[in-house]
This record gives structure tokens, C-alpha cells and sequence, in this order.
């Protein structure tokens, strides 16, 4: 016969015992059948209703599991966006400026050397599509692209900010899950 082995308090299923295996079978323990068994495998059970002897799945994460988990995205998702490029209109026209780390850096040591440079930046056609060209910025034009970048980062760091302070101040699962980017 198969045994399962349970925690007492929470009643999470703690292991798997075979009387035809195992000398010692832990307490506390529910004798299942075969059937009750695989099904318990095959629906990754991991509780146990001592009351009707039946397994299921129950989460057992806490509320401040789903809170790290959720500051966790969120952070993710900042950093996705902040990294995803922004729009200047320093050329006088709308103009696509990638954002990754190493643009971020060139941006600044290009504004830093205040003389006028080529930077990468992009077009959007009508069907999405950019083409990306090295167009000649002065100073000033890189000065502003530096400028709407920052505030493109600032503006994502402010909204992951609030979100945090939502998740922070959050008092159930549902109130966490409701925090959305």
C-alpha cells in the first residue's frame, strides 16, 4: 500500500512511502490507493485534506511571496522599457534613439566632448519598419536628445516607484496581483 506523508499544521504533503519499499513509514500518514496515488502525481498534489483524504494543488506562497515576486516584474518591466528606445524631436521631426546601456553611455560621452558628432537614430515608415542612419547632431540637438532621454528614464523610474508603493501597502494576493505595468 501507498502511504503519503504530511505536515500536521499546513498539511502540505511532505512525501511518497510504499509499504513494499520503505521499513519506516513517517507520521502523520494517510494510507491512498494506487488509483488516488496517480492521480495525485499526475495533478502535482501537494496538500493533503486529512478531513477527506483527498490531495490537491494549493499555493502555498505567502503575501509576501507575490510581493517580491511582483516588485521583481516591475523591475523587469522598467528596465525593459527604459532599455526599449524613446522619441526626440531634436532633428525637428520625431526621431527614434535606441537606449540600451552602451547608447546611454555614448550619448553622454558624445554631450560630454560638446562638440557637434554623428549619433545613430531612426525613422519609423508607414508600415513600422525604422531605418536607422548616423545623422550629424550639434552639441545643442545632442544636448536635447540627451535631455528627452532622461526624461523618458525619470518618468519609467517614477512609474515603477508608484507601483512598488502599491505592491508595498498591498494586504492581499488580489491587491497585488491588480498592480499591473
Amino acid at each position: 500500500m501507498k502511504y503519503l506523508h504530511y505536515d500536521k499544521k499546513t498539511q502540505k504533503l511532505l512525501g511518497w512511502y510504499d509499504d513494499k519499499i520503505h521499513n519506516d513509514i513517517p507520521n502523520p500518514n494517510i494510507e491512498v490507493s494506487d488509483e488516488n496515488w496517480q492521480k495525485a502525481i499526475d495533478t502535482n498534489a501537494n496538500y493533503v485534506d486529512v478531513k477527506n483524504k483527498t490531495v490537491s494543488f494549493k499555493d502555498f506562497r505567502t503575501l509576501d511571496d507575490f510581493k517580491t515576486l511582483k516588485t521583481i516584474d516591475i523591475n523587469s518591466a522598467c528596465s525593459e522599457a527604459i532599455t526599449s528606445g524613446f522619441t526626440s524631436d531634436a532633428l525637428g521631426g520625431a526621431h527614434i534613439y535606441q537606449s540600451e546601456q552602451p547608447d546611454q553611455l555614448n550619448l553622454i560621452g558624445l554631450v560630454a566632448a560638446g562638440t557637434d558628432d554623428y549619433f545613430k537614430c531612426g525613422i519609423t515608415d508607414a508600415n513600422g519598419n525604422i531605418t536607422w542612419n548616423y545623422e550629424l547632431h550639434t552639441i545643442v540637438q545632442l544636448q536635447q536628445v540627451l535631455a528627452d532621454g532622461k526624461v523618458h528614464k525619470q518618468g519609467l523610474l517614477q512609474k515603477a516607484n508608484t507601483l512598488k508603493a502599491q505592491v508595498a501597502v498591498a494586504t492581499t494576493v488580489k491587491d497585488v496581483e491588480a498592480v499591473v505595468w
